[in-house]
């Protein structure tokens, strides 16, 4: 079984689609499609809000989602229906972003850029580089997109290449696709599918405080998938159920919480969980 994500229909660039330039603000709204195709986003991010949809259409492309509209991120294509390139993409909701996403890079062509970890995500609405929201050593295999949803109930597909994926708070419905990716869920009862690849569910404070349960419904099917929690948090959690399909792992310290993870695939065992 996989968790299904609904799908976005591709944009065709045509002299009427809208191209902000890097740097500027855009309000979607439901009539006319919006796409990022100025190579200036590199380094300067587009500012995103409203409710509509939007796509990347140049690699390395930075997209900052804002406001509490409903938005859609899909792919583009030119004319003759060929996806754009849009490798290194970095598509990032602020953590307070309202509304509903819809996110799907079925059949995205992620060839060429792959996503720098030295991405300040400051000036994105986040804290820290991408770097240091992932896992050590990722970035020794360059990701191909990074994605950051809201605090609304998110979907999200990725693409077939190595994505990193991070769910915002809200109960949301991730399917990673192909690829050894990166999932790092959000505060909320999340439903992951990992896909094929050797995928890593990554846990930080932000994962474990609170009461969560985030339930995968393919573990260890089509890949070597890891559980891993951030090395910090080693003498602050405990971990009960292994070498069975539930485990519960419970944080204690300055935060608190405990956190269900349930494998719909096979069984999570002692050696499928490490701190990074």
């Amino acid at each position: 079984m996989s968790f299904a994500i609904p799908t976005v229909a591709p944009i065709t660039v045509t002299s009427s689609t809208v191209e902000p330039i890097a740097g500027s603000t855009t309000t979607l709204n439901t009539a006319t499609p919006v796409v990022i195709t100025d190579p200036g986003s590199t380094g300067t991010p587009v500012t995103i809000t409203g409710n509509g949809t939007l796509a990347v259409a140049t690699q390395e492309a930075q997209v900052l989602l804002t406001g509490n509209g409903d938005i859609d991120v899909g792919i583009a294509r030119d004319s003759n229906g060929n996806p754009l390139g849009m490798g290194g993409a970095v598509i990032q909701a602020t953590d307070t972003k309202g509304g509903s996403m819809v996110v799907n890079l079925d059949g995205a062509n992620i060839g060429g850029a792959k996503v720098s970890g030295n991405v300040n995500l400051s000036g994105l609405g986040g804290a820290g580089t991408i770097a240091d929201n992932a896992p050590p050593g990722t970035f020794d295999g360059t990701p191909d997109t990074y994605i950051h949803t809201g605090a609304g109930n998110d979907e999200i597909q990725g693409s077939a290449g190595i994505d990193f994926i991070r769910a915002g708070a809200g109960n949301d419905t991730i399917n990673a696709g192909a690829g050894d990716d990166i999932v790092r869920p959000g505060a909320g009862n999340d439903f992951i599918t990992l896909g094929k690849g050797n995928d890593v569910v990554y846990l930080t404070v932000d994962q474990l405080q609170g009461t969560s349960t985030n339930t995968i419904s393919d573990f260890k099917v089509e890949g070597a998938d890891k559980i891993q929690i951030a090395k910090e948090l080693q003498g602050l959690v405990s971990i009960s159920g292994k070498g069975t399909n539930q485990i519960v792992i419970s944080l204690s310290g300055a935060q608190t919480g405990t956190t269900t993870i349930v494998s719909e695939g096979q069984a999570i065992n002692d050696d499928d969980i490490q701190f990074v």
